[in-house]
């Protein structure tokens, strides 16, 4: 809680009335990312402890954005945000495990928006990442999902590197996502 009150105090100062966050990511054993913004590999424990945090921006009017959705298992121990990545989880183990909290969260009026990943799940689609998957993104919109979906920032290898700068923003704004992250290089 100190830790939420604490990012919305300095988020507020500067001006923002929401972040990148809660991490909803599990852990995978000693996969990439496995770092510190990670609550655990238990989806309990994960939505025990982003639920607090994103009470915590609720109290405050503040809006929280779950990230990296859907944060599926990592077999291939690849960080997505730099190589192609792939889950072979189905729809129905994403929503019994990577999706347990972020659906909590939602049916609890605690998360506003998503950040997609730019990991692939071959199960669901098995020619675009989330970030670029209707079909991905539609698995939480058919729990009930209303809010934003937001994509990690494209220029990220796992992304550029197979689709480009141009054929992904548009890909990414057709599959569902509201907002589509890019640089510059200016």
């Amino acid at each position: 809680r100190a830790f939420a009150k604490s990012i919305v105090y300095h988020a507020k100062k500067a001006g923002f009335n929401g972040t990148w966050g809660p991490v909803v990511d599990l852990l995978n054993g000693n996969g990439p990312c496995s770092v510190s913004r990670k609550f655990g590999d238990s989806p309990e424990k994960v939505l025990f402890v982003t639920e607090e945090i994103a009470g915590v921006f609720k109290e405050y009017g503040f809006m929280s954005t779950g990230k990296h959705y859907p944060s599926g298992r990592n077999e291939m121990n690849i960080d997505a945000h730099m190589a192609e990545s792939v889950s072979s989880q189905t729809r129905k183990q994403l929503l019994d495990d990577s999706l347990f909290a972020y659906v909590k969260m939602m049916k609890a009026g605690l998360l506003d928006g998503v950040m997609t990943s730019h990991q692939k799940f071959s199960n669901i689609d098995d020619k675009y990442p989330a970030s670029l998957s209707k079909k991905v993104i539609d698995v939480i919109r058919d729990e009930g999902f209303n809010g934003f979906c937001i994509t990690d920032a494209l220029g990220m290898m796992g992304i550029r590197a197979k689709f480009g700068d141009a054929e992904s923003k548009g890909l990414a704004i057709a599959a569902g996502n509201d907002l589509a992250l890019t640089y510059t290089n200016k």
